[in-house]
């Protein structure tokens, strides 16, 4: 919950969370990100040592990656979500 109203007071272009987060799960940190209008434009890039891209994406999640991952591969995953979302924003706001 404290990273919800964090985003919501900061809103950062970008929220990375793991599935497996103790009290509340990454899918359902993406699903209240993504059904809040405060929060629904950031990016939220969601990894995971289990399969779940699909239940990733069904989630609202704008990006996955699989564990273990790769510095280059993560790193490069942020800047290009977080720039395509903030291009897409833009875009709305014309």
């Amino acid at each position: 919950e404290m990273a919800r109203d964090v985003a919501r007071r900061l809103v950062p272009r970008a929220v990375v969370c793991e599935i497996l987060l103790p009290k509340i799960a990454g899918l359902t940190l993406c699903r209240r990100l993504k059904g809040d209008a405060p929060t629904r434009g950031i990016a939220v890039i969601v990894f995971s040592i289990l399969s779940a891209g699909t239940r990733a994406h069904e989630a609202g999640a704008d990006a996955f990656l699989r564990k273990p991952i790769i510095e280059s591969t993560f790193l490069a995953t942020i800047r290009e979500t977080a720039a395509a979302k903030h291009l897409t924003l833009m875009e709305h706001q014309k």
